[in-house]
């Protein structure tokens, strides 16, 4: 055999560079060739967000505490106008973010333009709404006007110096395309100058009436009869109104105040927390008298290995329940905060009940349904019926929320 021969058998014999990189034998790997890795089938699914299914966008629900611009789309039927619906979601975001005690304001701004209202106009510590269709049609000229959105480029120049908060500008799209003139480039001498305002966040409704109503319902618990509302910004009023009744209703109920006591956790004894902590905990004691609980083996409000408990159900080694009443107020990120306080508690051999105020359970559904796959085994999710005043599973919650937002 020549010497050429040998040299091209030996070279066919060895591995290629990159069977060298995928084929190489280890302790680890084997033999085993570079394959795909197989997709968990147990990750969360992809589900549709309520809140960008509704508004086209979900800028708004971020977590970095940042002053947000929001150019809301006045929808062409007035009794589609979500603006009172659009403010409490706002409202809501900002009680979830903020973790001190509440300073900020709501204010609105329509009709009129006071100096007092000119002066307070920003886009951090609270949320600013100017409906700017009613402003153009309430304003003497169009100087007041003009006047207007001076002031408000002045604000917008200064949102990177502000903490969480939203100013919002509601309007026709005439009315938003004055506004956003100010985000317009500038040429100045042969050279194009662009604004140094921080961009904003577009959103309009996408969904129809009855969506939007079935969507208000679940966001205060299931308030039934919302189709009577002659508008959208009707059936929000409402629901709230029927929510904060029937809280209200189940936190004084005399039979089960008995065994209810306030909180011992400090961030739930907060004024801003304490009253909607303590009627869900009323709901959870109604709930566990529902399901034939003898109230006797419940303790309220105790601690087990410095670990504060809102509700525990004694019911031997490996079967007792502890539930948790998580409002969610100043958390930041609410799966951050859920995942640590399940963990906590089955660290301790307990089954663990979480409950979760409807408004967080809409606004944050996709994360929260994530959260609920990953501990399915030893943990239940559960959120406020308004019509019952009692507990309802967050499982059947977001199956009726699922048929809403796939309705056509």
């Amino acid at each position: 055999m020549r010497l050429g021969d040998e040299e091209s058998k030996l070279e066919s014999a060895l591995p290629t560079p990159l069977q060298h990189v995928f084929e190489c034998s280890s302790p680890v790997l084997g033999k085993r060739g570079a394959r795909v890795r197989e997709i968990r089938a147990d990750l969360p699914r992809t589900v549709t967000d309520p809140i960008e299914k509704m508004f086209g966008s979900i800028s708004f629900r971020d977590y970095t505490s940042r002053a947000r611009i929001i150019l809301a789309e006045r929808p062409h039927e007035s009794n589609l106008d979500y603006l009172e619906l659009l403010v409490r979601i706002l409202y809501e975001l900002m009680r979830v973010y903020w973790k001190a005690p509440i300073p900020f304001q709501i204010m609105f701004v329509s009709q009129r333009l006071t100096e007092y209202q000119l002066a307070n106009i920003r886009p951090g510590m609270g949320v600013f709404v100017v409906d700017l269709d009613s402003l153009r049609e309430r304003s003497s000229d169009e100087s007041t006007f003009a006047r207007f959105l001076r002031t408000i480029s002045d604000r917008l120049h200064e949102s990177f110096t502000q903490w969480i908060g939203y100013l919002v500008l509601y309007g026709n799209s005439d009315s938003l395309a004055h506004i956003k003139k100010l985000w317009e480039p500038r040429v100045i001498s042969r050279r194009v100058v662009y604004t140094s305002l921080s961009p904003y966040i577009e959103i309009r409704n996408n969904v129809s009436r009855q969506q939007v109503l079935g969507i208000i319902s679940l966001l205060y618990g299931g308030v039934n009869g919302l189709e009577e509302a002659d508008t959208v910004n009707q059936a929000v009023l409402r629901a709230e109104d029927a929510y904060l009744t029937g809280l209200e209703t189940v936190a004084n109920d005399p039979f089960i105040s008995i065994y209810a006591r306030p909180a011992i956790d400090e961030e739930e004894a907060k004024q801003d927390s304490a009253f909607i902590h303590f009627a869900l905990k009323m709901a959870a004691l109604r709930y566990l008298m529902e399901t034939g609980v003898d109230l006797s083996a419940v303790t309220v409000e105790s601690v087990v290995a410095n670990i504060p408990i809102d509700i525990r159900v004694e019911r031997g080694w490996g079967n007792s329940i502890a539930i948790e009443i998580e409002t969610l107020h100043g958390a930041g990120n609410p799966v951050s905060r859920l995942s640590m306080v399940i963990r906590e508690r089955l660290s301790l051999g307990y089954n663990v009940w979480v409950v979760i105020p409807p408004t967080y359970a809409l606004i944050f559904a996709p994360q929260i349904r994530g959260l609920m796959r990953h501990f399915a085994e030893r943990v239940e999710f559960y959120t406020f019926d308004t019509t019952r005043y009692t507990l309802r599973s967050l499982s059947e919650y977001y199956a009726v929320l699922d048929k809403i937002l796939a309705e056509q």
